[in-house]
């Protein structure tokens, strides 16, 4: 009997640890091009942030067109997270499905509001619709030497000090 529930215990650690998890919700409000806040079935608030890519933050050019593109697809719509990870800020971090098929992080890239995030994500996927959009000179990569996110929080975080 005890050999047989640790058999069973064992067997739904392993399938529930490769299972993909995923949550939906609608989305209430989007903070930028890469966060919004959805509110799952049970009511609660849920922060996401997309796995991944890195959008212009607030103060950046096309912050604000990365925002746009990312409210005009999700705001009052529902859709899917695929979990990849909590950040430090306690937010869901994954990959944002509108629907089967279609992957709202690698949208933002191809249209060029975004940066493949190499450091966190090491999709082949994502890196080639950077380089594309990058070939094509679309939004961010149409200016001459465009500011990483993550440099631009640095030298920022810099100043504050």
């Amino acid at each position: 009997m005890k050999k047989m529930f640790l058999i069973v215990l064992f067997l739904f650690f392993v399938f529930t640890s490769v299972a993909q998890q995923y949550i939906e919700g609608c989305v209430v409000r989007v903070a930028d091009g890469d966060t919004f806040t959805i509110v799952d079935k049970y009511r609660k608030k849920i922060r996401v942030r997309f796995f991944g890519i890195d959008c212009s933050e607030i103060g950046q050019d096309y912050a604000h067109t990365a925002k746009s593109f990312t409210s005009s697809r999700t705001l009052n719509k529902t859709v899917k997270v695929e979990v990849k990870s909590k950040d430090r800020y306690g937010r869901v971090v994954g990959v944002i499905w509108l629907d089967p098929k279609t992957d709202l992080n690698l949208l933002l890239l191809r249209a060029g509001l975004a940066w493949d995030y190499p450091s966190y994500s090491k999709s082949r996927e994502y890196h080639k619709a950077e380089v594309e959009a990058r070939a094509l000179k679309v939004n961010i990569w149409s200016q001459k030497s465009p500011i990483a996110p993550w440099d631009y929080r640095k030298a920022n975080n810099k100043k504050k000090k």
